[in-house]
């Protein structure tokens, strides 16, 4: 399996997802307002995501596995979070269906990403230590 095309696809999807974070969750707090400190943790999650997908992208043929990793595990705990919170809010009756639609999603790429992101590593982890 070729594992560096493997983390350059992933390094684009990281690029896209965080796009699409910063663009949502933006959005989300001029629409709805949030306590400050939840939009930020976001962003964090939103440069990991970037600084990560860059730095991947630039040390070709190298890897940037461990901070795609770190990065995506940040985001798929925050989607955790996200999740059920919104889960909870509809189960209540106080929260809309596509929220927690959106999430799922959300929760269902930034799992699968972080488990490709930890393959990566171990990908990587083996072909360092044949050297």
């Amino acid at each position: 399996m070729n594992y560096r095309k493997l983390e350059t696809g992933l390094a684009w999807f990281s690029l896209v997802g965080a796009f699409i974070h910063f663009a949502l969750e933006t959005l989300y707090h001029f629409e709805f307002g949030q306590f400050l400190p939840l939009l930020i943790v976001d962003y964090i999650a939103v440069a990991l995501l970037v600084y990560a997908a860059v730095l991947s992208l630039r040390v070709k043929p190298s890897s940037a596995s461990g901070m795609l990793a770190g990065a995506w595990g940040f985001a798929a705990c925050l989607a955790y979070i996200a999740f059920f919170v919104f889960l909870q809010q509809y189960l209540q009756g106080q929260g809309p269906l596509f929220m927690v639609v959106v999430l799922g999603a959300a929760l269902f790429a930034a799992f699968v990403a972080f488990l490709i992101s930890l393959r990566l590593v171990r990908a990587t982890m083996k072909s360092n230590h044949r050297l």
